[in-house]
């Protein structure tokens, strides 16, 4: 592969972020909102194990698509693979040199054999790059309304057209009763060998009711397997072999899985996973496969809150732990990727280095490189060469224009807990510049985070002249399990405050304009915009609430629903934030902002998609009719056949003419 010296990519890199003339003229809000709501042109980029040839998650006519390459006929015409029209690509990875997996979701109404409306489906589609050959994997009766089939548990290398998957099926007792959650059958999970020609499936291994993770090894292999128990509430971990499967580790008196399995060690003789340290931070340890006892790993650094494990999808071994602190970071095991990371970080100081993918000899690798509330862009890193060649930017479209500052604010909530948050400001402005408008914007999830990356939203707003605050309330993901504790049945009670306390610390503090402050927040940061105006209704001026949570009780309900159980791990993780289901109407209501609607005084501004599974339309329309019965200012935008991820180009540009014109009319200076 040919490459340019690593000194002169280190500067390229660093022209990305380089200062504008001050001339520079800021476009018209049409412009702005056609660049921010365009789809990344470039969102991952997949190292085939080969290292010939990479797939480029790029942009086709506002929808995601998969651009392949040849790397030694780069300036040739790539291979561009679209999904249909009901489908959402949001995954790329390669299982061998020639098979591509493609990720996507599709939307679908399952109420003819279930007990719920809409449900979001995830499906692996196999293409061959060289002979053309492809299809829906995991097509067959028993897996066909499976959530989730997108799981690879191993891609052996002496079986090129076969991967395993393990996946959930539902096993009725009665041959006329197929309904998913049904009084009869059950659920099971199996592993399966998978023809990617045809995308048929044969069993491997057949698991039971209480199985959730199966570890393969390299060779295609099972060598462990994991049960949860619910009514037991017994977590078991068995060891497979020629003589069937032997118990080597096991804790009762645990609420879920106990630990998170992320896979088998380097080497496979221990099973890779996270669980929380004597400090309350996620960290990872090793069971080991022989004794059954638990050490701690060197997989991630100590003193942090690990997010997640970095698999090798070639061997399918652990070798890396993932965190966040202003930004991502990884740490390696594998010392040849370790390697690599360290030298590009050194070589790109001030910069997040991020590895994408590698090829199996670790000769190329895949770069994602970027600066606090800067797109990322992507280069191929040459190990052998020491040279960094560029593949493209994340969104061209905004190059050239001067990137709204982002930093880490923390404060003091009035019962005195520290929060951290991320203020971003107006291009070319400073604190001191303000008070600025602000827009009070928390996250979604609510155990979910915020940090210092790019956000097309948000900076948006930012370009329009808007402060913007992101504040990680009590509850929120990355801070370590006493943090999270913090925000247990507090749904709609601290954690609201804290968001409060949050505007407050900076109109203290002279950056943000008292008389000038909206709450804005999609999904769970929706449901917060609009408890906000319900907690202190004279901080705002208005709410934006995109595909919000309205009535919080719901989210009791369809766990139950969606899992046919009144002890599932969802139920349980909603109750510890809510509370209990069984507890007082007036509990129930004093978080309900549609039992509340009356109290709303501020104009609030809805924006849902028709087919959102994760959280139904019926919860805006029931707030709009509400609000309006109670002579409440309120407005809905239905977006058709928009999901909860707001994921393509048109979507995303009603999104910001509405919020923009929204914000104008209320926010304007009196």
């Amino acid at each position: 592969m040919a490459g340019r010296s690593l000194w002169s990519a280190v500067c390229t890199v660093a022209l990305l972020a380089a200062a504008l003339p001050a001339a520079f003229a800021a476009p018209a809000p049409a412009d702005l909102i056609e660049r921010f709501a365009r789809l990344p042109d470039i969102w991952t980029v997949e190292v085939a194990p080969d290292g010939r040839h990479i797939a480029v998650g790029c942009e086709q006519n506002g929808r995601r698509a998969a651009c392949v390459y040849e790397l030694d006929a780069i300036d040739n015409p790539p291979l561009v693979l679209n999904t249909r029209p009901e489908q959402r690509l949001y995954g790329i990875r390669w299982s061998s040199p020639e098979w591509l997996l493609l990720s996507v979701s599709m939307v679908d109404d399952i109420s003819r054999i279930s007990n719920r409306d809409l449900v979001r489906l995830r499906r692996l589609l196999a293409l061959n790059i060289r002979t053309r050959e492809g299809a829906v994997l995991m097509h067959n009766a028993e897996t066909g309304f499976t959530v989730n089939l997108t799981a690879v548990a191993a891609a052996p290398a002496a079986t090129p057209n076969e991967i395993l998957m393990p996946a959930s099926y539902w096993r009725g007792q009665r041959a006329n009763d197929t309904r998913i959650g049904s009084a009869v059958g059950g659920w099971r999970t199996a592993l399966y060998r998978v023809d990617l020609r045809t995308g048929a499936t044969r069993p491997a291994v057949e698991g039971s009711a209480d199985t959730y993770w199966f570890g393969v090894d390299a060779d295609g292999q099972v060598v462990a397997q994991a049960d949860y128990n619910d009514r037991a509430r017994r977590d078991t971990i068995w060891r497979a072999g020629k003589s069937g499967l032997t118990k080597f580790f096991e804790l009762t008196g645990v609420n879920s899985g106990v630990h998170q399995l992320y896979g088998l060690a380097p080497g496979g003789k221990a099973i890779a996973l996270g669980k929380y340290d004597e400090a309350g931070l996620y960290a990872t340890y090793e069971i080991d496969l022989d004794s059954g006892k638990i050490r701690r790993s060197e997989m991630g650094p100590a003193g942090v809150d690990i997010a997640g494990a970095i698999s090798d999808l070639t061997t399918g071994s652990v070798v890396g732990a993932y965190y966040v602190d202003d930004v991502w970071r990884q740490h390696f095991i594998d010392p040849a990727l370790q390697k690599v990371a360290t030298t590009l970080t050194k070589a790109l100081p001030g910069k997040s280095v991020y590895l994408d993918s590698w090829s199996a000899d670790r000769n190329v690798v895949a770069v994602s490189v970027a600066g606090a509330g800067e797109p990322d862009s992507y280069f191929l890193f040459d190990a052998r060469q020491k040279a960094l060649s560029p593949v493209g930017e994340m969104r061209p479209a905004l190059s050239k224009l001067p990137m709204a500052p982002i930093t880490r604010v923390r404060y003091t909530a009035r019962d005195g807990l520290e929060i951290d948050s991320y203020l971003t400001l107006p291009p070319g402005k400073t604190e001191d510049d303000g008070p600025f408008p602000l827009l009070l914007f928390p996250h979604g999830g609510p155990f979910a985070r915020d940090d210092a990356g790019f956000d097309w939203w948000a900076g948006y707003f930012a370009q329009r002249g808007y402060a913007v605050l992101k504040p990680n309330f009590r509850g929120s993901d990355g801070y370590g399990l006493e943090f999270r504790k913090k925000g247990y049945g507090e749904f709609g009670g601290a954690m609201i405050d804290d968001i409060i306390d949050g505007a407050h610390n900076l109109v203290k503090a002279g950056i943000a304009d008292p008389a000038r402050i909206c709450t804005m927040g999609g999904s769970y940061g929706g449901y917060a915009a609009l408890m906000v105006t319900l907690h202190e209704p004279s901080l705002a001026r208005c709410a934006i609430a995109v595909n919000a949570v309205t009535e919080p009780a719901a989210l009791l309900g369809d766990a139950i629903k969606r899992w046919g159980s009144t002890n599932s791990e969802a139920l349980r993780f909603w109750e510890d934030y809510m509370g209990s289901r069984f507890r007082e109407t007036g509990e129930k209501a004093s978080i309900s902002p549609v039992r509340n609607a009356e109290a709303i005084k501020v104009p609030v501004l809805l924006l849902h998609g028709t087919l959102d599974a994760t959280v139904p339309i019926d919860e805006s329309r029931t707030l709009q009719r509400r609000m309006q019965a109670a002579g409440g200012s309120v407005r809905l935008v239905e977006l058709p056949g928009a999901d909860h991820q707001l994921d393509t180009a048109a979507v995303r540009s009603t999104l910001l003419k509405e919020i923009d014109a929204f914000l104008e009319a209320q926010l304007a200076p009196k």
